[in-house]
């Protein structure tokens, strides 16, 4: 986090706990605050042994071996699918 998003999310924050009702911003106002409007920085990642673990859970029917031959690799090497697909 860098500097100007710790100090939008603390002045959101502030706004957000007035202690007073009357003082604090109403839903819709707080909707527009700066904060909520930054844009993300990050990239979504999960690795393909996640995902595997997410869709069994999800998904009774789904089915995969234990290691895959692309798996293998992964592990030996370090790496791992960037993707977050098989």
């Amino acid at each position: 986090m860098n500097t100007i998003e710790a100090y939008l999310l603390a002045r959101f924050l502030e706004r957000m706990i007035k202690w007073k009702p009357s003082e604090r911003p109403s839903a819709q106002q707080m909707l527009n605050d700066p904060w909520l409007k930054l844009q993300d920085d990050w990239d979504p990642y999960i690795s393909r042994r996640h995902l595997r673990e997410i869709k069994k859970a999800t998904n009774p029917e789904y089915s995969y071996s234990e290691t895959t031959p692309s798996d293998a690799e992964d592990e030996e090497s370090g790496e791992e699918d960037s993707e977050g697909e098989e």
